[in-house]
């Protein structure tokens, strides 16, 4: 699939509405204004709101008047988060249809309210993150990523550096190599078809398992994905974010795609290199 394709899909995702969803946002909302979050079923971030329902799992934009405020009473907001939900419904498609990596599958992606809502199937299954000190899981766990998910991925091949909706949006380990503060930069497009598909936020909370049998069951939460230099996949999942190794793992790579980045001239990254 080329990237207008992937464009296209993206406003046909977009243009899809469902009642039930409705009904259910609804609901959400009503939870969230009486401040009755029940965690087993619905929680948020600064800039995410998530429910779980019988057979989906809904993943939304906070609203203007959902945001928290920061110790000066202004609103908090989250960096290119409508492009990053945006993203992340194009690539769940673009994965399924051209590899066999298991995703959720989109059951609708639309705007409400002027936030996005992205629904998929609610997938069976824990974060590998959830199973402390379980060396089998984890070997099974990287044996799959090494074998399967990977070399699925650098077989998708792009002249063009970024995400599937045309910018550059760096995973959050890259924040101390930018030059400014939430720095994305226009996708660049050199001779050669050099970049491969990268997940970029591969970590243990971004891998469902089965908790009886350890087998993967979904790599999840894409929405830093994109074209990018195939050395820059970091291995995430091979430490806990706790661990202060997990923010060093390619910093190398990542300070040389800032600097291409940021250089006008540059066209090309191996060549830049």
């Amino acid at each position: 699939m080329r990237r207008g394709q992937a464009s296209a899909l993206f406003y046909c995702l977009l243009s899809h509405s469902s009642h039930s969803i409705r009904c259910l946002e609804n609901r959400y909302d009503t939870i969230h204004l009486s401040k009755k979050y029940d965690n087993s079923r619905c929680w948020r971030l600064s800039d995410r709101v998530f429910t779980y329902a019988s057979d989906t799992f809904i993943k939304r934009e906070v609203r203007p008047n959902e945001r928290w405020l920061n110790l000066w009473g202004e609103p908090i907001t989250a960096p290119w988060s409508a492009e990053r939900l945006q993203n992340e419904a194009a690539t769940l498609q673009f994965i399924s249809e051209h590899t066999t990596i298991p995703v959720p599958k989109v059951m609708s992606f639309e705007k409400i309210w002027g936030s996005y809502q992205l629904v998929v199937e609610r997938i069976d299954g824990i974060r590998l993150n959830a199973l402390e000190d379980d060396e089998e899981a984890l070997k099974i766990a990287t044996k799959f990523i090494t074998t399967s998910v990977l070399p699925q991925l650098r077989e998708l091949k792009s002249p063009t550096i970024g995400s599937l909706m045309g910018i550059v949006i760096l995973p959050p380990r890259a924040k101390p190599f930018l030059p400014h503060k939430e720095k994305s930069w226009p996708a660049k497009t050199s001779f050669e078809p050099e970049y491969s598909f990268c997940h970029n936020d591969l970590s243990l909370d971004n891998i469902l398992i089965d908790p009886y049998t350890r087998e993967v069951k979904a790599i999840i939460d894409w929405e830093y994905s994109g074209f990018y230099p195939p050395g820059f996949e970091a291995p995430l999942w091979t430490m806990r974010p706790a661990r202060q190794e997990y923010y060093a793992l390619g910093a190398p790579e990542i300070q040389c795609l800032v600097d291409f980045l940021s250089d006008p001239d540059a066209v090309s990254f191996q060549s830049h290199n």
